[in-house]
Parts: structure tokens; C-alpha cells; sequence
């Protein structure tokens, strides 16, 4: 399937689209002559679009999220989570500040779908199995 001429134009569009300092926001890197710059929780999904990709804008794009001070939302870390187990990268501090995020309810700030992502990015960094991991990664194959 990432032979098909739409996954390459995805891909293509995705690194057109990265912001000079790694990450990836919703939209341009730049408007207006200013560079734009990105955010944690985008720069994950375009990680996790790009998983397996072994090319420089996806190692800028873990070091920009791992650069980050301390990530803003429990959607980012479970983001981040994510997108770091998806490319082969230990989760690290960002599994630890998840969990530190869970309310006593089990979930976080009262909305399922930051709750479902976590609940997501949790099991998958316990070897639950990973929700967003495409087929060819199971089966060892690389871009």
C-alpha cells in the first residue's frame, strides 16, 4: 500500500509541511514570511502518519517532542506515547507524566477521547499492543 501513488503524495505533503524547528503545527511552517512553530500533540499524529519512515524529518521530529520542556495536555503525552512506540522509541518521561495527569475517576479531565488515547498509549507502552501500528511493522518491513 505505501507504493500507492496517494500514500507517496501523503507523505511528500506531510514533509513539505514540517516546521524548521521539527515539529509539524495545522498547517504551513510559514505564513506571512514567519515561521510558524509546532506543536506536540500534531507533531505526533504526522509521527505516527510517518512511522517507519528512517529519514531525518522524523528524528527532528522525536527530538522537537523530546525537547520539549514538559508537554502542556494529557493528549500530547498519550500523543507522544504514541508516536514514539509507533517509530521504536522508548516512551520515556512522557508515559510517567500520563499517568501523573489521570484523575482518581480513571480518566483524564472528563473527556473520552483524551481518555481513550491515553487509555491507548498506556496499554500499547505495556505491551498491550499499539492501536495506530500498521501491518508492515508488525512483519519487521521498513520505508
Amino acid at each position: 500500500m505505501e507504493d500507492h501513488e496517494r500514500v507517496k503524495q501523503g507523505v511528500a505533503f506531510l514533509l513539505d509541511r514540517q516546521c524548521t524547528d521539527g515539529g509539524w503545527n495545522f498547517g504551513n511552517p510559514v505564513m506571512l514570511g514567519k515561521e510558524l512553530a509546532g506543536y506536540p500533540a500534531t507533531t505526533a499524529w504526522a509521527l505516527l502518519a510517518l512511522q517507519g519512515l528512517r529519514a531525518e524529518p522524523v528524528r527532528r521530529g522525536m527530538d522537537f517532542l523530546a525537547g520539549l520542556p514538559e508537554l502542556p495536555s494529557a493528549m500530547a503525552l498519550a500523543m507522544l506515547t504514541l508516536a514514539r512506540l509507533a517509530n521504536g522509541v522508548d516512551p520515556g518521561e512522557a508515559m510517567h507524566l500520563l499517568v501523573q495527569r489521570q484523575q482518581d475517576d480513571g480518566g483524564f479531565f472528563g473527556r473520552c477521547d483524551v481518555t481513550a488515547l491515553a487509555a491507548g498509549a498506556l496499554g500499547a507502552a505495556l505491551g498491550a499492543g499499539h492501536p495506530f501500528l500498521l501491518a508492515r511493522q508488525e512483519t519487521g518491513q521498513q520505508r
